[in-house]
């Protein structure tokens, strides 16, 4: 905390600098002052933990946005993972007008939509998709966190969708059937693609639970674990299988 505070103040003391430098010219350029600002609001963000509402830091990180700091990815990622809505929506209210185009919320690597989904997080995911989230992009294979899926060596070559994020929300059932709610109403126009990857990971769900049945009945001592990655992989399936009726549904009726 005491290495995260210093470097906090390193870059206040130098975005006064230049400030004060820029004040003596007559002039001040904004780019450098916003991201001047940009730090300092990385800064703020990092320690994800201290960003409570109402907080010292989360008190901080709303007036570095209202001076205006330029947002970048990083900042809505730690919003996400802190899971400070009010600061989440002046974060991505910020970045949407400074990026109009979408950008901040459709890129390619780990993307905003997939750490929202990732963190079970229902109305910041809401909100990615109402300002433009893409909700077919594929992240691949390199762009996840390591505490996230990776675990599950049988997933690997599947699309790394929202979608997919959704899916392995293995101890949360609600907030995942809200957020495949949320991804199903927004893929009017692009039910096709989401149905293809539902399909994609309802296939490899059939085949990690036939996998799961055969070492449960093989396996005395492990036969209850087996057992519940049998039931996790049932559940999962099941959910798909919602999911794809509701896309044949809407597509008999288009």
């Amino acid at each position: 905390m005491i290495a995260i505070k210093s470097i906090s103040l390193s870059l206040v003391i130098l975005f006064s600098m230049l400030t004060l430098k820029a004040a003596e010219s007559g002039a001040q350029d904004p780019s450098i002052t916003s991201e001047c600002l940009s730090h300092c609001l990385h800064a703020t963000l990092h320690d994800v933990a201290s960003l409570a509402p109402g907080s010292e830091n989360d008190i901080e990180a709303h007036q570095l946005v209202q001076q205006g700091a330029t947002i970048h990815y990083s900042h809505l990622h730690q919003a996400i993972y802190s899971g400070n809505l009010p600061l989440f929506q002046a974060l991505l209210s910020k970045a949407k007008e400074q990026t109009p185009d979408g950008i901040l919320v459709a890129e390619a690597g780990w993307g905003t939509l997939h750490c929202a989904c990732h963190c079970a997080n229902v109305d910041m995911v809401g909100l990615l998709l109402e300002a433009g989230a893409d909700i077919n992009s594929n992240i691949g294979d390199t762009h996840f966190p390591s505490q996230s899926v990776e675990s599950f060596h049988d997933a690997r070559h599947l699309s790394r969708t929202p979608l997919f994020f959704a899916v392995y929300l293995m101890d949360r059932v609600d907030k995942r059937k809200q957020i495949m709610e949320l991804l199903y109403n927004k893929s009017k126009y692009k039910s096709v693609l989401m149905a293809i990857n539902a399909q994609e990971i309802a296939q490899n769900f059939s085949e990690s639970l036939s996998t799961s049945l055969k070492y449960a009945r093989g396996s005395t001592m492990h036969q209850q674990h087996f057992l519940g990655h049998a039931q996790f992989y049932t559940e999962m399936i099941t959910s798909l299988l919602v999911y794809l009726q509701k896309v044949a549904e809407r597509s008999a009726q288009s």
